[in-house]
């Protein structure tokens, strides 16, 4: 296989869209194109930092702010952020399938929403659009959501990923 620097966007966008159509989401080469398409799409947003800082909210039982990832990435929350972040959290939702684990966006949200966990409509929307994309069968949004947001809080305060 080439080296995923080598491939346009729209090459590894269709790579990725190939791996997770077949359910290969799980080899090492999916992890390498996201990686290759979040330093291009998302630079200033870094995987490891959000998941962390993610999973460390999920740890206090808590619901973290899109303001609050932007500042674990060390940047202040802005409209040119605004636009990365949901490219960002969909690029997380498609890391957190490929490990198994449950799609742990789903705690991130609105700053009026930090006591409910609610989404915006158009955020649920992205959240379940990534979701069926990776072949999750979704019944009901509110209940899948819910669903992943506990079972985030489950896998963070159970020891899991850091």
């Amino acid at each position: 296989m080439r080296d995923v620097s080598e491939y346009s966007l729209e090459e590894l966008r269709a790579f990725i869209a190939n791996y997770e159509r077949l359910g290969r989401a799980g080899e090492p080469y999916y992890d390498q194109l996201l990686a290759e398409l979040q330093a291009r799409e998302t630079k200033e947003l870094d995987f490891d930092r959000s998941m962390k800082a993610i999973m460390g909210a999920a740890r206090e039982r808590r619901y973290i702010s899109y303001g609050e990832v932007a500042r674990a990435n060390g940047l202040d929350w802005s409209y040119a952020l605004n636009r990365q972040m949901p490219k960002h959290l969909d690029l997380i939702i498609a890391k957190s399938h490929a490990k198994g684990l449950p799609l742990i966006t789903a705690i991130v949200v609105n700053q009026n929403h930090l006591d409910s966990g609610n989404l915006e409509a158009a955020s649920l929307r992205g959240f379940i659009s990534g979701a069926k994309r990776l072949g999750y069968v979704v019944q009901d949004d509110e209940r899948f959501l819910r669903d992943h947001q506990n079972r985030t809080f489950e896998l963070a305060t159970d020891g899991g990923v850091a």
